[in-house]
């Protein structure tokens, strides 16, 4: 059974805390009064049911009364929670964040929906570092569409013949590596992508958003919770699907130009 090793304060050896010795607790906990089981600063959440707790309460009826440090940290009691991804923080909004989840919650589209959505996107200009902070659902994981062309695209469907450039993000989101992109095609560096069409396409210049040959920009997210102790088993598999679709949009523009989008290198 998988453990976290929990040291308190001037023990040899750690405790080897499991998740079922968690659970446990919280259910002995929820018997007492509300005010014997809230933490002051911190509360754990048990995400199924959404009941609070303090986690120094919970630890003492684990662990029995010794001595540790609360808060943050290696040695700290939320990082024992933290591990096996039980939320930790202010009880109010612990609240509000699984109250925003379940309205979220969905059923797991195939890879083949989502390339056909993403292939049904219309083309917009690569927004600027600014306005990329601001984008719809930006914070989500998702796979980006780049078009380099002297053509006017603004407003027009996505089409393969266009396509230049297929990325994905996962953990930091697209408006992130977005502007990482945008970052690196006017200075250079932040995306490997982008480092390497300043260095070939643009001779070691910057990007000029303004120029006769701008970017374009489609891109679709997919939307799952990417913290770990809030994303279901759904939400990971969600996540899943952003390298399948960066792939499957890939061999898309492969099957129709017979070459893969030329800024792709792997």
């Amino acid at each position: 059974m998988q453990f976290f090793p929990f040291r308190t304060i001037g023990a040899k050896r750690p405790f080897h805390i499991t998740y079922d010795q968690i659970n446990s607790a919280m259910k002995r906990a929820s018997k007492r009064s509300k005010s014997a089981i809230e933490g002051r600063k911190y509360a754990v959440m048990d995400p199924r049911t959404g009941k609070t707790f303090s986690p120094k309460e919970l630890l003492r009826l684990i662990i029995g009364d010794r001595s540790f440090y609360g808060g943050r940290g290696l040695s700290g009691a939320n990082s024992v929670f933290r591990a096996f991804g039980f939320p930790v923080g202010n009880r109010v909004d612990l609240e509000r964040q699984r109250r925003e989840l379940v309205k979220r919650k969905g059923k797991v589209l195939p890879t083949e929906i989502l390339l056909k959505r993403l292939f049904s996107q219309t083309w917009e200009q690569l927004p600027s570092e600014a306005e990329l902070r601001r984008i719809s659902d930006g914070g989500f994981p998702g796979v980006y569409l780049l078009a380099y062309t002297g053509e006017s695209l603004l407003g027009s469907r996505v089409k393969e013949k266009d396509v230049f450039y297929v990325g994905m993000t996962c953990e930091g989101g697209l408006s992130k590596r977005l502007q990482q992109f945008r970052k690196g095609i006017t200075h250079g560096g932040f995306h490997s992508a982008a480092e390497r069409f300043k260095r070939v396409w643009l001779r070691g210049k910057p990007y000029r958003p303004h120029g006769k040959t701008r970017f374009y920009l489609a891109y679709l997210p997919v939307k799952c919770e990417k913290a770990k102790e809030w994303r279901s088993p759904d939400d990971i598999y969600r996540m899943s699907k952003v390298p399948e679709l960066e792939r499957a949009a890939i061999a898309r523009v492969k099957s129709r130009l017979h070459h893969e989008p030329l800024l792709n290198k792997k």
